[in-house]
C-alpha cells in the first residue's frame, strides 16, 4: 500500500505531512466527542504526519498541551518521527491514534522518494478532557506539526556549490582541501562531512523474519538499506535502496530499526554517520 502525498518535491525538503493534508472540514465547536475520532480517521487516514519534538518512542502519551506524559526517546531527525495514521478512537477521555512508521523507498538513480506501509507499530494517546472539536484539534496540533510548519530545512540539489561559494567569500577562512559540504539526505536529515570515521561495532543485530509470501515465491537475495547511525549508536532514517519485494524489505527495516551499535566516532568524537546495510534472505543456509 502506498501512502498519499500531494504535490510536494520530497527530495528537496522533508516537510511536515500536515502540508500534504487537505483542510479538515469545518465543524461546530459543539461536535459530539465520538465524531472527533471518526472525523480525524476519515480525513487523515494514511496521510503522513510528523510528531512535534521528533519523538522516536513507539508508544507515546501526551497531555492536552502536547507535553509527553511518559518517558520519550528523542529521534535524530524528522523521518524517524513520522506517523502513518491508520485508526483513531476515543477511550476513557483519550484520543488514541494507531499507525506505523512508514517504510521509505529511495531510488538513487532518479532521486525519488516514496513511502509504503511499514511494520513498526506506533500508538499515540492524547488526553482529551474537553470533548469539543476545537479543543481536540488544538491538542492534536500540539502533538503533530501544523500545515504551515516545516520540519527540516530544505535540502537543495546545488547545496554543495552553495557551500563552496560561501567558503570562497572574502573574509572566510580558506578551507582545507578535504573540507566538504554537509551531507544532505533526501529525507531532510543533515550530517556534517567527516574526514576520519571509525566504523561502529554492532552490539545487537537480530535477523529479520522471512515472510510466508516470499517463502512461497522462493524469493531470496539481499535488500540494501541506507541508514543513519546516530551519536548514541541507534538506527535512524532507514531508506530502502535496493528492494527485494514480497514484504522482505519491510521486515528488513523492522529488524534493522532495533539494531544497536557502539557510538560512531568521527574526527575523534561521537557523531552521526550514514552507512549502507545489506540484509540477506536465504531460504536454505
Amino acid at each position: 500500500m502506498s501512502l498519499e502525498f500531494g504535490a510536494v518535491n520530497m527530495p528537496r525538503a522533508l516537510l511536515s505531512a500536515a502540508l500534504l493534508i487537505t483542510a479538515l472540514p469545518s465543524c461546530s465547536a459543539q461536535t459530539a466527542a465520538p465524531d472527533i475520532a471518526n472525523g480525524i480517521e476519515r480525513d487523515l487516514k494514511h496521510k503522513l504526519l510528523t510528531l512535534r519534538g521528533l519523538y522516536r518512542t513507539e508508544k507515546l502519551h501526551f497531555a492536552p498541551d502536547g507535553k509527553p506524559l511518559t518517558a520519550a526517546e528523542v529521534s535524530f531527525g524528522p523521518s524517524d518521527a513520522m506517523f502513518d495514521l491508520q485508526r483513531a478512537e476515543q477511550k476513557n477521555g483519550k484520543l488514541v491514534l494507531t499507525g506505523d512508521l512508514p517504510a521509505i523507498h529511495y531510488n538513487s538513480d532518479t532521486g525519488k522518494i516514496s513511502y509504503t506501509e511499514g511494520h513498526i507499530l506506533r500508538v499515540v494517546e492524547i488526553d482529551m478532557p474537553d470533548p469539543t472539536w476545537a479543543a481536540a484539534m488544538d491538542s492534536f496540533w500540539k502533538v503533530f506539526f501544523k500545515p504551515e510548519e516545516q520540519v527540516a530545512a530544505p535540502c537543495q540539489p546545488d547545496e554543495a556549490e552553495a557551500f563552496r561559494a560561501w567558503a570562497a567569500q572574502p573574509g572566510q577562512a580558506v578551507p582545507d582541501q578535504s573540507l566538504k559540504p554537509p551531507k544532505c539526505l533526501p529525507t531532510g536529515e543533515r550530517l556534517p562531512s567527516r574526514r576520519y570515521v571509525t566504523p561502529p561495532r554492532a552490539k545487537y543485530d537480530p535477523e529479520p523474519n522471512y515472510t510466508d509470501k516470499a517463502k512461497s515465491a522462493h524469493v531470496q537475495g539481499t535488500c540494501q538499506l541506507s541508514v543513519i547511525i546516530d551519536p548514541q549508536g541507534r538506527i535512524s532514517a532507514i531508506m530502502i535502496q535496493k528492494p527485494l519485494g514480497d514484504g522482505l524489505d519491510e521486515e528488513a527495516v523492522k529488524a534493522v530499526h532495533t539494531w544497536k551499535f557502539d557510538p560512531p566516532i568521527a574526527d575523534g568524537s561521537p557523531a552521526a554517520i550514514v552507512v549502507k546495510v545489506e540484509v540477506s534472505f536465504h531460504l536454505y543456509k
